[in-house]
Formats: C-alpha cells, structure tokens, sequence
C-alpha cells in the first residue's frame, strides 16, 4: 500500500488533517519494514533507525516549541508559552 501509486490519492481523499495524514503515513512505513524484514534485515534495520531518528527529531522541535524556543539551524526564536497557548 505505501508503494502503491494509490497511496498518495488514498490519504488526501480521507480529507484528514497534517497530524492525521503523518500518523498514517507512519504507521504505512512501520508496516513497510515490518513485513519486509526479513527479506533485507540490515537494509529494514537501518530504515527502522531512520525513521525512529526523525520522529525523535520532530518530538524534539514539538517540545521546544511548546516550550520556550522554536530552533532552526543557526537561529533560536524565543517564544513565550502564553503566546503558545493563550
């Protein structure tokens, strides 16, 4: 189903939101690597690792934004958690 040409088609016409099509697009890459690892172990591995990398990362800038500073690379914006949430 990821790799399918439908996939795309498949998420915008559920008319979800961003988070809602990320979660599903997540869960669609775990099932991915799930059903194919043990075709390539070492290959599904490191797709694993990566993509435990980047959900991290984006856990990491969630927080900072829910906290005080919201960081791109080489910059640093403070934000305010009233501002955040009023």
């Amino acid at each position: 189903m990821l790799l399918s040409d439908n996939f795309p088609k498949t998420l915008e016409a559920h008319n979800k939101s961003g988070k809602a099509r990320a979660s599903e697009m997540e869960h669609a890459i775990r099932w991915h690597i799930k059903v194919n690892m043990d075709k390539d172990p070492a290959l599904y591995t490191l797709f694993n690792e990566r993509l435990q990398r980047i959900l991290d990362e984006k856990a990491t800038r969630r927080e900072a934004v829910n906290g005080q500073s919201f960081l791109y690379p080489g910059r640093n914006y403070s934000i305010s958690k009233s501002i955040m949430n009023p």
